[in-house]
């Protein structure tokens, strides 16, 4: 039997990023989640946006721009406007940070762990939390509920 899948947008960070200083990357303070296009959820729509953005010194997200998006259009105006209000700590600039959003209503997350490189569930659970402040399962009671 099929776990429960999940029927919004998955913040998945795929690459590596570069930093302009020395040090760690900065840490996200705001990361909204894209709201699923209704169109695309009604008609049952999977798809992929790769994008491609930088971190300012204000903790800013500039320079966004879909890299590749399954299929084309769909998701883009979503996603744009969710990172748009996207902040991490300042003083810390990154230029040419990639992000992965994985819309999808049929995958569990082992899968989608699985997808994106990690080589088990448990770690893609913590990198999960740490991205949106949830687990992947709670991640999806929330969303059941509406």
């Amino acid at each position: 039997m099929r776990k429960p899948t999940f029927a919004a947008l998955l913040l998945l960070c795929m690459t590596p990023m570069m930093t302009l200083g020395v040090g760690a990357a900065p840490s996200a303070i705001i990361k909204t989640v894209p709201v699923y296009p209704e169109q695309a959820l009604l008609k049952n729509i999977n798809g992929v946006a790769n994008v491609k953005y930088d971190i300012e010194y204000d903790g800013t997200v500039s320079h966004v721009c879909i890299v590749q998006a399954k299929p084309v259009g769909v998701f883009d105006k979503s996603v744009l406007t969710a990172m748009k209000s996207w902040r991490f700590e300042r003083d810390q600039p990154v230029k040419d940070r990639e992000f992965t959003f994985i819309a999808s209503g049929r995958y569990t997350a082992t899968e989608i762990a699985y997808m994106v490189g990690y080589s088990d569930q448990a770690h893609f659970t913590r990198a999960f939390k740490r991205w949106t402040g949830n687990t992947p399962s709670s991640y999806r009671s929330a969303l059941k509920k509406g």
